[in-house]
């Protein structure tokens, strides 16, 4: 028997095999086709395009992939859409080994390149699956690579945080879209390179004098401010707003919302503040993260204030919005501010089991008021660390050490590990508590 003739009885044999085990309870086919399997007749035929594509329509990868087995012992030429059909079938099922296998077996055989958008989308499952180096090999492999494949690949480069080839491949485009400006300033943004981000997105800006359309959109937009914030430089910021308003970005809820931020971190909460006043589309998310820019900024009475004017406005404050507020009441032991928060709370039905629930306790706790701690604590059916914390350093801070440790039970701390792996509690004695909860 001929070589590939018995590896055709083998394969024949073997994908027959792979789907003995549905004869017991086969689906039932569409009137127009018949029960039997007619993979191995097209086999025996050699008609192996029409193969791939039943094995492709169920979707049979593994038995897809031993055509290219029968495909190696056959001296006839493949079929030329039999490539491109397994791989977009192991680019649907995500599966990398098997799409590079293809791509391998078709460059071997000396088959013609696939087409543009397939090497696009394999680019990118090789980039996503951490195999970039493979990725780049299909990348220069490319005889003719459109826009996409440059920034599929950067794509890739800048979010593994090898920004040195990321850039490299971005210096080397022919041409480039909004995508690949946003993709190589905010991958410099998040690898730690908020310098070179800003110069990048000035040297979009001089792009607008060379006759070429405006790089910049709302995404480039935030990505610079981003940089501006994680210098940070005030100066940057206001430049890069006066070319957001240029550009009518300012209307957009995540670049004012960026704007914001960077003025807030900046050291500009007043800016911060024009910018929040001046959008009409605020939520709770917006008015909660202004309350918090203004805390953070050392603004406390105004932080109060505009979480009155978010209560007055009928915006429902959500967990976040209460332990922003509860936290600054404690920093200022405002106990009658964080009660009728508390009250507020309870009036409009808060979840007992949130993190907001753990930042009255630590309130009460922070104010004096063991009692009224000790009462939330209770009503908390799985205390988490910040609760179990606030309540024995509460004591401990008034002066009741050993009742902290009789009757808060540490034996229950050692039941929670994320508490026992921080704290050892073998060594806590009334005498120690207080330094042990102060770190």
């Amino acid at each position: 028997m001929k070589p590939t003739s018995s590896r055709l009885l083998h394969l024949t044999k073997s994908l027959s095999s792979s789907t003995s085990s549905a004869a017991l309870h086969p689906p039932k086919p569409p009137p127009s086709f018949s029960t039997a399997d007619p993979l191995p007749r097209l086999l025996r035929d050699h008609r192996l395009q029409e193969a791939a594509e039943l094995l492709c329509r169920q979707r049979r990868l593994p038995d897809a992939l031993r055509l290219l087995d029968l495909l190696d012992s056959s001296a006839s030429p493949p079929p030329l859409s039999l490539h491109p059909s397994l791989l977009r079938l192991s680019l649907d099922l995500r599966s990398p080994a098997a799409a590079l296998r293809v791509h391998n077996h078709a460059t071997t055989a000396g088959l013609s390149p696939f087409p543009a958008h397939l090497s696009n989308r394999l680019i990118h499952l090789l980039a996503k699956s951490g195999a970039l180096a493979d990725a780049r090999r299909v990348f220069d492999a490319m005889p003719d690579r459109d826009l996409c494949s440059w920034n599929t690949l950067i794509a890739g480069y800048s979010a593994a945080g090898d920004l040195a080839e990321a850039r490299g491949l971005f210096d080397r485009m022919p041409d480039r879209d909004h995508f690949s400006w946003s993709t190589i300033i905010s991958g410099h943004v998040r690898h730690g390179g908020p310098e070179e981000a800003l110069d990048l997105y000035r040297e979009m800006q001089n792009k607008r004098g060379d006759g070429r359309s405006d790089f910049g959109n709302k995404f480039t937009a935030s990505s610079a401010l981003a940089a501006a914030t994680a210098v940070p430089c005030l100066r940057h910021g206001k430049e890069i707003h006066c070319h957001i308003i240029r550009m009518g970005f300012d209307s957009d809820a995540v670049v004012w919302s960026a704007l914001s931020d960077m003025y807030a971190k900046c050291g500009s909460i007043d800016d911060a503040r024009h910018v929040f006043d001046s959008t009409s589309d605020r939520d709770v998310v917006s008015w909660t993260a202004m309350i918090g820019r203004c805390f953070d900024g050392g603004q406390r009475k105004e932080g109060f204030e505009l979480f009155s004017d978010m209560l007055r406005a009928g915006v429902r404050p959500n967990e976040f919005t209460f332990a922003g507020v509860l936290d600054a009441c404690s920093e200022l032991a405002m106990e009658g501010v964080g009660r009728q928060v508390h009250g507020h709370m309870i009036r409009i039905g808060y979840d007992p089991f949130s993190f907001a629930a753990s930042a009255l306790v630590h309130m009460y706790s922070k104010c004096g008021n063991i009692d009224k701690a000790r009462n939330v604590f209770q009503g908390i059916s799985k205390p988490d660390l910040v609760s179990w914390t606030s309540m024995i350093s509460g004591y401990a801070q008034n002066g009741q050490p050993e009742k902290a440790i009789r009757n808060m039970g540490i034996h229950k701390c050692r039941q929670s590990n994320s508490f026992h792996r921080r704290y050892n509690f073998t060594s806590i004695k009334g005498r120690n508590l207080l330094s042990v909860v102060s770190h």
